[in-house]
């Protein structure tokens, strides 16, 4: 293995280098063309040069932010009330974690957990993002009147008996099993829900990033 391997093609540097004045790493200059804006990146101020990974360090916060506000926002559209299984959860975070190494430049071999990668971005997991999407919507759905059809429809239970089998994940089991593992009831989150400050607690307790799988 290089000890100072080339950030391009992996061979060892030894000489006709450059160094990345961002992370010390080295390139050959001949894996450098100097008409490849991807590559290349020079400081107003210092001149200094940036290797390829480096270029887009300064705006990934950035790229992260329009990633949730362009691409997420249309991707979640009316997630609040979806029925959400593993599998699906597997395929939204598969599609979201794949963004965010495009943004880092992170590719194989080079590997980052899921963790880091968050960190990383400062950005949330999928599943955190569908929780506060689905308890946000259920405090607006709380302060309406008591006879307003969408409140009635939150703890309606339908008529006659389900068939034989396991039962289906719903979309309240999911919200009664969180409620069951924060240990609150339907009878705190309605009397929370009409304080707005309260509810805005209630909700970061509930999405807290400990209590969800990366």
């Amino acid at each position: 293995m290089a000890l100072y391997p080339c950030v391009q093609c992996d061979e060892e540097c030894v000489d006709c280098t450059i160094q990345c004045s961002c992370c010390d790493r080295w390139v050959h200059s001949a894996c450098v063309p100097m008409d490849d804006a991807l590559l290349l990146a020079w400081s107003d101020v210092s001149l200094k040069f940036l290797c390829k990974d480096c270029c887009f360090t300064d705006n990934k916060y950035d790229m992260a932010k329009a990633l949730e506000s362009c691409v997420l926002a249309v991707l979640l559209y009316g997630a609040e009330c979806w029925r959400m299984t593993e599998k699906d959860i597997n395929k939204l975070s598969s599609f979201h974690n794949g963004c965010l190494r495009k943004i880092l430049r992170i590719f194989w071999p080079r590997k980052i957990t899921n963790k880091d990668l968050h960190e990383t971005t400062g950005s949330n997991n999928m599943e955190t993002l569908l929780k506060q999407k689905r308890w946000r919507w259920i405090g607006h759905v709380l302060r309406r009147p008591a006879e307003d059809l969408t409140r009635v429809a939150l703890r309606w239970t339908p008529e006659g008996k389900r068939k034989k089998g396991r039962p289906k994940t719903t979309w309240r089991r999911t919200v009664e099993a969180e409620m069951k593992e924060h240990g609150i009831s339907w009878g705190v989150i309605e009397k929370k829900a009409q304080n707005r400050d309260e509810w805005k607690e209630l909700v970061l307790a509930l999405c807290a990033p400990g209590h969800n799988k990366d």
